[in-house]
């Protein structure tokens, strides 16, 4: 069995499902500008950063993006979508608190491409604010680079003063994982309906909707 000092999580589609929420709001977006997005078009793009995204659907139809305007125009979208709540994945919710019964000593942090006041939301919806002990996230250095790049994990371990030996990430999607592989971590895939057909093949470990989630039993496959 391994042996590991931190888990690292990501948070968006791995504690709480805002994946379809997303998509709402991108699709609304585009929408309105007469220039629709397909879901097929969009799934690859899931677990990229929200800049990116826009510049790839403006360059496919061949819009001139006024970048700022049209992303606070999706924040709005999406915060409309948000009112109602954001719903926790409750497996993977779950997962956390099993980990913290394996093995208190066992420190968990959260490591997200979101902004920090977004991440302690969900800390509240999922119950989650008293067994996470950190956050890392691009309000930590403004300049870094989202995921796939590796700066986030690389950020968490200067913060955490750990090797990446010690830590275990899990995320849900294709770009979350290359980004921990790129830092040297372990990496368990945890993949949703809007990232089931990414590619996995980097994960050490790939966790599908419906099958077991005991860390033991994670730990012994990583041994």
């Amino acid at each position: 069995m391994i042996e590991i000092r931190a888990l690292l999580w990501d948070a968006d589609g791995v504690l709480v499902d805002t994946e379809p929420l997303n998509w709402q709001a991108w699709e609304g977006l585009f929408a309105e500008l007469g220039h629709p997005v397909t879901l097929a078009e969009y799934l690859p793009m899931v677990g990229y950063g929200g800049h990116e995204n826009l510049a790839e659907l403006c360059q496919r139809r061949g819009i001139a993006p006024d970048a700022d305007a049209m992303m606070r125009r999706r924040w709005e979208i999406y915060h409309a979508l948000t009112v109602g709540g954001i719903p926790p994945i409750q497996p993977n919710v779950a997962m956390v608190r099993k980990f913290a019964l394996h093995d208190p000593a066992i420190r968990q942090i959260v490591v997200s491409s979101s902004l920090r006041p977004n991440i302690e939301g969900y800390l509240v919806v999922t119950g989650l604010t008293e067994v996470i002990s950190q956050i890392v996230c691009p309000d930590d250095r403004p300049t870094i680079r989202r995921k796939p790049a590796p700066d986030l994990y690389l950020l968490a371990l200067e913060q955490l003063d750990l090797l990446a030996v010690d830590c275990l990430v899990f995320e849900d999607s294709e770009p979350g994982v290359v980004a921990a592989k790129a830092a040297g971590l372990r990496c368990v895939a945890l993949p949703h309906t809007f990232t089931l057909g990414q590619n996995f093949s980097k994960a050490d470990l790939v966790i599908t909707p419906g099958q077991p989630r005991d860390p033991a039993a994670i730990l012994q496959c990583l041994k």
